[in-house]
């Protein structure tokens, strides 16, 4: 599995299943023969490729894990919610662009895409970006209606429509593009208004398409656009904040959208439109995004996983410390407080560590370690450590190169116990968790300041981006297949960053978070091109 966009995975499940909630309440006999979407990039399959508009993106790097690296003119590397929604509900692998010139008649029964890029409720936003309203999205479904009864019969083609599942994606671009970016709106409407405004429309357009025969419509709320990276860029200040306004208007449109759902059902029979919450989730994802970390984890699990493997620093480490000459420990009280009974086991924590949480992991170099214990994974981090190996050498810890050699002995050891076949499969078949990063930006290049000598700020995240790719292949070297590497935190929020690097009232430091969101970056690209390159990995 490529590594995607976190942000874009939680807001595909999140739709998949605000969808299965919609349809939960279909009778057993029911089916769903086709989806068919209306609105924006979300859910744009290739629309604005046939328009005269800069809002398209058929061309490289879109859509590198599509069909082996194709550009489809989807707005995404890979395929969008409404390809994974027609999957999930088992119609066909992707959704077509209405406007594909490839489009065969057969294709019609299932469903197909309206939706364009750069859309919006507001009929003055597709104007200022040249794409498709959701009105001439209308006139469309007018049109395949009418090619479908031609197809296929009108008793067939009705109940198709009657029947079908219908996703509306809008919002976004109304507020950030046209409200915020280009104030057209602004200038006639206070955000109260704005927000009133979008709600009437988006009613308008539920009507009108319930008046055409649609019945079954998941529409989903406007996410927190103040969060995504054109936002930040714009709106979020010096240090690429979430643009509060931004997400204020949006609160206050799903508010008013949520509103307008609950009176549509109310006057319109047999309807069935239901509000999909993504705001929230994602919100809550983007703000805690460790509390997902692990579950998206399990997410890659598609077979048995016989040990858990873990690298890096003090997020995972669970002990090795102890045998070290280094004041980094944890060792002692008040550590462990809620770990057996209040065991100081050192870690760097009051009770489990993550990757506990998977499964209790002994640390490689516990004295009590027993060989039964290897085959079920080892932790060879070390608090402290970092991608960069001047980073351990300044607090007297184990680089990364050094955990390393303490894995290639643990293979020998496995193989020692259990027969090389045998210890051939746990090393493929093991999650391996590589968490590091933290370090490197605080420790080492803004208090310690050795590398801010040699680095501005993107040479460093560049650097740091290249010894993390070199671990990876040397860890996929050594026969692992099944990686999760763990992004930079919000370095800058953590107390003693905020006591260093905060100011007077100890905000969150900044500068620290501008390192992590660019090496962050560079450690996507980087595991991108790795999974390219390498047969029968999946990092993530």
């Amino acid at each position: 599995m490529a590594a995607q966009s976190i942000l874009s995975l939680f807001f595909i499940l999140s739709a998949v299943t605000g969808v299965a909630l919609a349809l939960v309440k279909l009778p057993p006999t029911e089916t769903v023969p086709a989806v068919i979407a209306f609105g924006d990039s979300i859910v744009d399959t290739g629309n604005n490729n046939q328009l005269r508009t800069v809002l398209k993106c058929n061309f490289v790097p879109y859509g590198v894990d599509f069909n082996g690296g194709n550009p489809t003119g989807r707005f995404c590397d890979g395929r969008v919610p409404s390809d994974l929604i027609a999957e999930e509900l088992g119609i066909k692998d992707t959704l077509p662009a209405y406007l594909d010139p490839n489009l065969k008649t057969e294709d019609l029964a299932t469903g197909v895409s309206f939706a364009s890029g750069g859309s919006g409720y507001d009929p003055l936003t597709p104007r200022i970006v040249s794409v498709i309203s959701l009105s001439d999205q209308l006139v469309m479904f007018k049109e395949y209606i009418g090619r479908l009864k031609a197809a296929l019969g009108e008793d067939k083609a009705n109940t198709i429509i009657a029947k079908s599942l219908y996703l509306v994606v809008a919002g976004s671009n109304d507020i950030a593009d046209n409200y915020f970016v280009a104030q057209v709106r602004s200038l006639q409407y206070d955000v109260p208004g704005y927000a009133s405004l979008m709600a009437d429309y988006a009613s308008t357009f539920l009507k009108d398409l319930y008046d055409l025969g649609a019945r079954r419509i998941a529409v989903f709320s406007a996410p927190p656009i103040g969060c995504v990276p054109s936002s930040r860029t714009v709106g979020g200040g010096l240090f690429r904040d979430c643009a509060g306004p931004y997400n204020v208007a949006a609160q206050l449109f799903n508010s008013k959208l949520s509103s307008a759902i609950d009176s549509l059902n109310r006057g319109l029979p047999s309807s069935k439109i239901v509000y999909v919450d993504i705001y929230n989730p994602l919100l809550d994802l983007i703000l805690h995004p460790l509390d997902y970390a692990l579950a998206l984890v399990k997410l890659l699990m598609t077979e048995t996983v016989p040990a858990v493997i873990a690298f890096r620093d003090s997020i995972v480490n669970t002990g090795n410390n102890n045998q070290l000459r280094t004041v980094l420990k944890c060792n002692f009280a008040p550590y462990g407080v809620d770990f057996n009974g209040g065991n100081p086991t050192g870690r760097f924590c009051d009770g489990r560590v993550p990757s506990d949480l998977i499964d209790t992991l002994p640390a490689y170099l516990d004295p009590n370690l027993k060989t039964e214990d290897l085959a079920m994974g080892v932790s060879f981090t070390s608090g402290g450590s970092g991608y960069d190996p001047l980073t351990p050498i300044i607090v007297s810890v184990i680089s990364l190169s050094d955990q390393l050699v303490m894995f290639k002995e643990y293979i020998g050891r496995l193989k020692a116990a259990l027969g090389e076949d045998k210890a051939n499969t746990i090393i493929a078949k093991s999650l391996y968790l590589v968490v590091a990063g933290s370090n490197d930006i605080a420790d080492n290049y803004f208090v310690a300041q050795v590398r801010s000598l040699q680095y501005d700020v993107p040479g460093y995240a560049s650097l740091m981006a290249d010894y993390a790719s070199t671990f990876l292949k040397d860890l996929y070297d050594l026969g692992a297949r099944r990686i999760a590497v763990f992004s930079a935190p919000p370095i800058g929020c953590v107390p003693s960053s905020r006591t260093v690097g905060g100011g007077l009232f100890r905000g969150c430091a900044g500068p620290y978070n501008v390192v992590a969101q660019l090496f962050n970056s560079k450690l996507l690209y980087a595991i991108d091109s790795l999974n390219r390159s390498l047969p029968s990995s999946r990092i993530v």
